[in-house]
């Protein structure tokens, strides 16, 4: 007995040594890859800026990082998805060829990412509402021109920011020099209908039952998990093992995105569920340029409605790409055609 439990003692010390020795390589390893990324990104150029900061916006502090290879570029202000997805971990598989012709702001939203450990979550927590997101995307806006001394801004909205970025473009023209939606949310209702058509494509015949089951088992299944199964595409999507491996979060910032949303982002979502989002009511016609980059795979905010609406916009320019083989995630899946369209359609109409 005593000869057993000493070589059980002993198998279990070296598998303990072993979980120890894979620790404190995937550790170093983590340190090498996110000092080759640091590296790799810096900017020399004389008249480039990278600067990460945590500026006062809407009464709290808020993070943000600025980039981009001239400070004269146009400026880009991005407002990320979710709400509660930030995209600041994530720049550095996509960004670079943006950063060649714009200064790329990248705004870790009230509640969300860096901020969210920048001040008291349960005091901020519930100060989270979809007006309060439209003053703090305008006080960023005015910071922004008068830091980097420029009249307008460029608004490039994602997903739940694309949401964001309609509401505060059409409110606030005269800050603006374009817009771009990129997975643009046009309507709550349509995406719905349009989901469910191609589910049905696709769904199996066991999972079709566990839908159906629901209603009597509330564990059987949900339509939310089923999207995710069937309609979410990624070519590249990885973005837990991206942001685990950026440069611009710590390993404690990253647990941002196992937050739960519905709690961080209460009002918000309180806001969505009640009223929805209809781009239609805000009207079709802009002051400003206007450019929709839509993924032909995506069906988590089908890209066929916003195509559709595009053609009723009117405004003073106005151009859409669908680009293959991208999902939601269009600036991860195809980061090359993603920023050929910004430097090739964009640029030419908010040179300042």
């Amino acid at each position: 007995m005593k000869g057993f439990l000493f070589k059980m003692g002993k198998g279990l010390g070296i598998l303990l040594l072993i979980i120890i020795a894979i620790i404190i390589t995937a550790a170093a390893l983590r340190l090498i890859v996110r000092h080759n990324i640091y590296i790799h990104r810096e900017i020399k150029s004389q008249n480039g800026i990278d600067e990460e900061l945590a500026i006062e916006i809407g009464g709290i502090n808020q993070a943000i990082h600025i980039r981009g290879t001239d400070i004269n570029n146009p400026v880009i202000l991005v407002l990320h998805g979710g709400p509660g997805s930030p995209m600041t971990a994530l720049q550095y598989k996509y960004q670079d060829e943006w950063e060649k012709n714009f200064t790329v702001v990248n705004w870790d939203q009230r509640n969300t990412g860096k901020t969210y450990f920048l001040n008291n979550t349960e005091e901020i927590t519930a100060t989270v509402s979809m007006d309060q997101a439209l003053k703090d995307t305008l006080d960023m806006v005015m910071y922004l021109r008068e830091s980097l001394h420029k009249d307008k801004i460029i608004i490039l909205g994602h997903s739940y920011g694309s949401i964001l970025g309609t509401l505060f473009v059409q409110s606030y023209p005269e800050y603006v020099s374009a817009y771009i939606g990129a997975g643009q949310q046009i309507s709550f209702d349509e995406n719905k209908k349009v989901q469910y058509e191609q589910l049905l494509k696709r769904i199996s015949e066991k999972d079709m039952k566990k839908l159906q089951s629901t209603k009597l088992n509330k564990a059987a299944i949900t339509y939310s998990e089923l999207v995710n199964k069937y309609l979410n595409y990624a070519v590249n999507g990885n973005t837990t093992l991206y942001a685990m491996l950026s440069p611009y979060y710590t390993l404690d910032e990253t647990k941002c995105y196992t937050l739960d949303t519905n709690v961080t982002q209460k009002g918000i979502m309180d806001y969505l569920g009640s009223k929805g989002f209809d781009a239609s009511k805000l009207g079709t016609t802009y002051k400003i340029p206007v450019f929709y980059i839509l993924g032909d795979h995506d069906y988590i905010v089908p890209y066929t409605i916003a195509r559709n609406f595009f053609e009723n916009i009117n405004a003073p320019y106005k151009d859409v790409v669908v680009i293959e083989n991208a999902g939601h995630m269009i600036m991860l899946d195809q980061p090359e055609a993603f920023a050929k369209f910004l430097n090739e359609s964009v640029l030419p109409y908010v040179k300042q």
